[in-house]
């Protein structure tokens, strides 16, 4: 039950984020916003690979450093680039459509490239639940839209 909070957090961060970039973005530059962002997510981020070096027990095991020096896949920098696409154009969506037919659509999406990436990637398996959970959350998005 207590990881249920994190899609919570993460729902709530991504409000947050998009509508304070967007202000920002309107006060000078996105652009600005985004590297702000950036040099914010690397200083957590080491300060996260120090803790996790220093005190590997206080980490779930997926989280702790296991060599500074990582053999790096081409595949490895998408992340990076897919959070770039999202920091840079969510701001975009929300001043055009507004936070909620943005997170809307959003949603219904992510649902719907869930169903595939736990299909393709995870193995597991499509059901119907998850597909009419998908349509009825796009259909909310689609009503969403409308008003």
């Amino acid at each position: 039950m207590l990881y249920a909070l994190i899609p919570v957090l993460v729902g709530v961060a991504i409000v947050i984020q998009n509508g304070l970039n967007l202000k920002f973005g309107n006060r000078y530059d996105l652009a600005s916003a985004l590297f702000l962002n950036c040099i914010i997510t690397v200083l957590m981020a080491f300060v996260l690979f120090i803790i996790g070096y220093l005190k590997p027990q206080w980490m779930p095991a997926f989280l702790r450093p296991h060599t500074l020096t990582p053999t790096l896949s081409w595949w490895m920098f998408i992340p990076g680039l897919c959070g770039f696409v999202i920091i840079s154009s969510m701001p975009i969506a929300f001043e055009k459509m507004g936070a909620l037919k943005s997170l809307a659509l959003l949603i219904a999406v992510q649902l719907a490239a869930g169903i595939v990436w736990d299909f393709a990637i995870s193995r597991i398996p499509i059901s119907i639940f998850r597909i009419l959970g998908t349509m009825i959350t796009l259909l909310g998005a689609l009503i969403a839209m409308k008003g």
